[in-house]
């Protein structure tokens, strides 16, 4: 939630709505897909209750539980990857989503730095055959990183991103990407190399319609 005293009173609404967003959507994450460990759908359900609460901090230590634990058995299964094909899938989305849930919690918080890092884990932790929804972690760490001014690291996930979508074929995301990317050297100072990727993106969107 914003500090009043910080934000200009003129983007206080603005700034209101953004954080309502992403509490309904940190809840969401919570919430889907369910676990079926019923360990981990408990802490998550703790989180959940917590963060109903008003308690976002303390929404933190449940979260990192139901990761610890779900990591712990992607671990132990990819020892046995033939034996536990579907399961582990299964629980590799659920880690996946709790950093993302992680992600969020700290982006509402305004702790860009840690958001970064939980979406980065979340896309490390995804199944081999979900590069879509990889990808798109990817850029919300770069967008998280670009809130905090770390431009180097921000352009070299948008790199990542921009890579692993050239590999896919997806000519709209490779559009969004570069533009994601101009707006770093935007901030940079860097306007030539700014000015190219940008039409670079509007060349691709033109093309995709």
């Amino acid at each position: 939630i914003p500090d009043r005293k910080q934000v200009p009173l003129y983007e206080l609404e603005d700034k209101l709505r953004e954080a309502t967003a992403i509490y309904k959507e940190v809840l969401e994450c919570i919430t889907a897909p369910p676990s079926k460990d019923p360990v981990v759908q408990a802490l998550k359900g703790q989180a959940y209750q917590t963060l109903i609460a008003g308690n976002f901090t303390q929404a933190e230590t449940p979260l990192a539980q139901a990761i610890a634990l779900d990591r712990k058995i992607v671990t132990r299964m990819k020892a046995t990857i033939t034996e536990w094909p579907r399961e582990l899938e299964e629980r590799q989305i659920s880690l996946a989503a709790s950093w993302v849930a992680q992600a969020k919690l700290q982006r509402l918080q305004h702790h860009y730095d840690l958001a970064a890092t939980f979406w980065e884990e979340a896309a490390a932790s995804l199944p081999y055959n979900h590069e879509v929804d990889r990808i798109a972690c990817l850029n919300e760490a770069g967008h998280d990183l670009c809130q905090i001014s770390c431009h180097a690291e921000a352009l070299a996930v948008f790199e990542e991103s921009f890579s692993r979508s050239c590999l896919l074929g997806d000519r709209k995301g490779n559009g969004f990407i570069l533009n994601n990317m101009s707006g770093v050297y935007w901030a940079q100072g860097r306007y030539d190399k700014a000015l190219d990727y940008l039409e670079q993106s509007l060349t691709i969107h033109q093309q995709v319609g």
